[in-house]
């Protein structure tokens, strides 16, 4: 939402901020005990095709299925020796079948390994990427210039940034002027070469010389996606695309404004070296189409058609144009932009894995007027100049100093930086084709690493034992279901329903605040289920568990509740919808009418209800009337035939003379339409 530039104009303020946390997966390596495929050819018969899992020895499926054939005591003793001979052959045979899992070793064997063994050191080049934070703009980088490499395959990274200047006279001669910036940025890179971010960036200008004081962009979006590759240890280069999607005078984006821009970078790295140094420097060329102008065509066409006859020919006037302090505000340029940009950081390993990181960065936007706008130059006081008499004085040139913070083990950075405007940041540099430089702006920002790839698995130890199993009977066919309650015709959860399992002695569920439960073990057959959620109309819905066993899914969609019954009303949450200037009750509204003819029928102590036909102010007393009393009498005969009563029924137009809201707008008279019930009467009073 931008700040619209004329005095009568109310403005809606509202600042949101986005925030996402999500914690890398930890994996840790566990050594398990358990037999080879050498052990389950031990025995000298076959074993059977299925073998029952015991229910207390707890072994695996694997020994399960081959460990132990079926046989006598006496069998298995004479046998013994047999095996035992065999074994030593057995042995090499399985080893040498099963070489990537590794030899079998011996207890002692096992626990010298494990000590001995250390995780792979991480790559260099993929740390370094992984260091990497999301610029202002949110491709990965440094603070504004961005980075040739994208960020490590799989990671993705945020950064909330707040930025202030005030100045004094910097627009005008008196003027009192601050300015308050927000940035959040994220950048994900989903494989190796690619990266895809996006910025939304806020702005609120104050300045008492300019009526409103207080201009504000909110919720400016910038997509993109950047590739980029690694030459060397040392050099990278890439590239980049990006839309710049600027807020419109209302609420929503301004795609009439949107901008493309298109950037080459280059990285060179000397950690890369053989003798590391800590010093990465970027470069960035780039380029802008700029249309951020289109936002406020038409009020400078309406502040021109209000010069009157008083007005010069559009090239030549200047009184209707947008003046600094507006165009400061809302960010708006005439023209293109050439960027160039060059940075250096230094990348400081400090004690505690933390990373200090002192950056400065150069940038210099020159204005290209693709556009071909040709400015009005008036030689007068305090009037704006043009960009062919400033010249390079009045193009956005800055600086910016800074350091960062990094501690790569919980993925936390923080920002201080401070972007030094070094031309067209004063009053007298001001051109019609640009928004001015500010001269300062302080920036604190705090950003997160999100790597949730999991280490390198520690390798497999194979250790042979004895281990004596009691194989217990076989277990029940069983099975679960696995639902989700949504809202019917959406994708929307229902959070904390209830799930009644019918013609079943297990108790009720609770779903999650997602809506998904998971029922307890039934035996095959069908399952029925009633839903019940607050606001909800109940919901039955059945699957049947087969009857090799196993987890089914469902889905149990439950209808939003409409209707809610009061001790002197029945009060329906949506309007019934009639056919323009008709009694003809619209398909859209059966759905309403049901839970209305529903709530009547649950409700028998219900006696007398009152259906009230309303209308707006539109149209004569008479029309009203007859059209209010014609809308009544459809809905009591709708409700009739679905099963009410008509005894429980009266119809009555009332026309336009019992109005909700007493105002000549389009929205009050919406809401004057409509259908009322009203309880004259309950049964026993």
């Amino acid at each position: 939402m931008r700040g619209d530039m004329s005095p009568n104009v109310r403005s809606l303020v509202r600042l949101a901020a986005l925030l996402a946390l999500a914690l890398p997966t930890a994996a840790t390596a566990q050594f398990d005990d358990e037999f080879d495929d050498e052990f389950e050819e031990e025995p000298a018969e076959e074993a059977p095709a299925e073998q029952p899992p015991s229910s207390g020895g707890g072994f695996d499926d694997e020994f399960a299925d081959d460990a132990f054939p079926e046989e006598s005591e006496s069998e298995s003793a004479s046998e013994s020796a047999s095996e035992s001979e065999s074994e030593s052959e057995s042995a090499s045979e399985s080893e040498s079948e099963s070489e990537d899992e590794g030899p079998i070793m011996t207890a002692e064997e096992v626990q010298a390994a494990i000590a001995d063994w250390e995780p792979p050191p991480p790559d260099p080049a993929d740390e370094r990427r992984l260091r990497l934070m999301p610029t202002l703009a949110g491709a990965s980088g440094g603070f504004r210039l961005a980075d040739a490499r994208p960020g490590a395959a799989g990671t993705w990274r945020m950064q909330l940034a707040v930025g202030y200047f005030k100045k004094d006279g910097f627009l005008e001669e008196g003027d009192d002027h601050d300015t308050v910036n927000a940035s959040l940025s994220a950048a994900w890179s989903p494989i190796d070469l690619l990266e895809l971010y996006l910025g939304i960036h806020s702005q609120a200008a104050f300045n008492r010389a300019d009526f409103p004081p207080l201009i504000m962009a909110l919720g400016d979006f910038t997509l993109g996606a950047k590739v980029g590759a690694e030459l060397s240890p040392i050099f990278s280069v890439g590239g980049d695309v990006r839309f710049e999607l600027p807020t419109g005078g209302g609420v929503g984006v301004g795609f009439e404004g949107m901008g493309v821009g298109l950037r080459a970078m280059g990285t060179a790295d000397l950690r890369g070296r053989d003798e590391p140094l800590p010093l990465v420097f970027r470069g960035v060329l780039g380029y802008t189409f700029d249309r951020t102008e289109r936002l406020i065509d038409g009020v400078e066409q309406r502040r021109y058609d209000a010069l009157g006859d008083d007005a010069l020919p559009i090239e030549q006037e200047s009184r209707h144009l947008i003046n600094r302090v507006e165009r400061f505000g809302l960010g708006v340029n005439r023209t293109d932009f050439l960027h160039i940009g060059l940075g250096m950081e230094a990348p400081i390993e400090l004690p505690k894995e933390t990373t200090l990181a002192p950056l400065l960065e150069y940038r210099w936007d020159i204005p290209v007027n693709r556009q071909g706008y040709v400015c009005p130059f008036v030689d007068a006081e305090g009037e704006d100049s043009c960009l062919d008499q400033q010249g390079a004085s009045s193009h956005p040139m800055s600086l910016t100093l800074g350091a960062r913070a990094r501690m790569p083990s919980s993925g936390v950075q923080a920002t201080f930086a401070i972007d030094i405007g070094m031309t067209g940041r004063k009053a007298s540099q001001v051109v019609r084709e640009l928004a001015a430089n500010a001269p300062w702006r302080i920036w604190l920002g705090v950003g997160y690493t999100f790597d949730p790839r999991d280490p390198p698995p520690a390798p497999v130890f194979r250790q042979a034992r004895d281990v004596e199993v009691e194989v217990g009977p076989e277990p029940p066919v069983e099975g679960r279901v696995i639902g989700r309650l949504l809202e019917r015709g959406t994708t929307y959860p229902v959070p904390n329903g209830i799930v009644n399992f019918v013609d079943r002695t297990e108790t009720s569920l609770r779903a999650t605040e997602q809506g998904t439960f998971t029922s307890y073990r039934f035996t095959p057959g069908p399952v029925t289920m009633l839903a019940l959620a607050p606001g909800f109309m109940p919901a039955n819905c059945e699957t049947a568990i087969p009857e090799e066993g196993g987890d089914v899914e469902v889905v149990c969609e439950l209808q939003r509740a409409l209707v809610e019954v009061e001790e002197d009303r029945v009060v329906i949450l949506e309007k019934i919808q009639f056919a323009h200037d008709s009694a003809e009750i619209l398909e859209a509204s059966f759905g309403l009418m049901q839970q209305i003819a529903d709530a009547l029928r649950d409700n028998p102590d219900i006696a007398v209800v009152e259906i009230q036909g309303h209308t707006d102010d539109t149209g004569t007393h008479a029309y009203n009337a007859q059209l209010s009393q014609q809308r009544a009498e459809s809905v009591e005969a709708w409700l009739t035939e679905h099963g009410i009563a008509e005894s429980r029924l009266r119809a009555r137009g009332y026309g336009e003379t019992v109005p909700l809201v007493n105002e000549p707008t389009d929205e009050a008279r919406a809401r004057n339409r409509r259908v009322e019930f009203r309880i004259l009467q309950h049964s026993g009073r």
